[in-house]
């Protein structure tokens, strides 16, 4: 877990305290990421997985939900490919709902100040541990 993954991490967890969404495009730009995302797309991609990887590994809820695609207010189709290939949710259940169940999830838990305090900053335990088997 490089300094790109904690500082898109952090700035959404922000998001989720908030309760707001916001376009790939902020999200770069405003997280001090050391990429640009019209130059590079899928680095953002990858990072985003990364991250919705770790949350879930670590009984988190899905903060990439916050990350959605200009002028949508929706995560573009790679966060429900990943949600409905590792069976998070069951088939039957719908992007909206998923949506909806994420976000009311991720802000009542990162409102929470322990959780926040205890979970937030990544230690080097923490991103040794991580051993994804997520399908991607």
């Amino acid at each position: 877990m490089d300094d790109n993954f904690k500082k898109l991490r952090a700035y959404l967890i922000d998001l989720a305290v908030k309760g707001h969404s916001d376009n790939y495009e902020t999200i770069v730009n405003y997280s001090n990421v050391d990429f640009c995302l019209s130059n590079d797309n899928s680095k953002l991609i990858k990072y985003l997985t990364e991250i919705l990887e770790f949350e879930y590994s670590n009984g988190r809820p899905l903060i990439t939900v916050f990350a959605t695609a200009k002028g949508t207010n929706l995560p573009k189709e790679y966060f429900f490919d990943l949600v409905k290939k590792n069976n998070i949710y069951p088939k039957y259940v719908d992007n909206s709902t998923i949506i909806k169940i994420e976000r009311e999830n991720s802000f009542k838990y990162w409102r929470d100040y322990e959780n926040l305090k205890n979970y937030k900053n990544i230690t080097e335990n923490q991103s040794i541990s991580f051993k994804s088997s997520f399908k991607k």
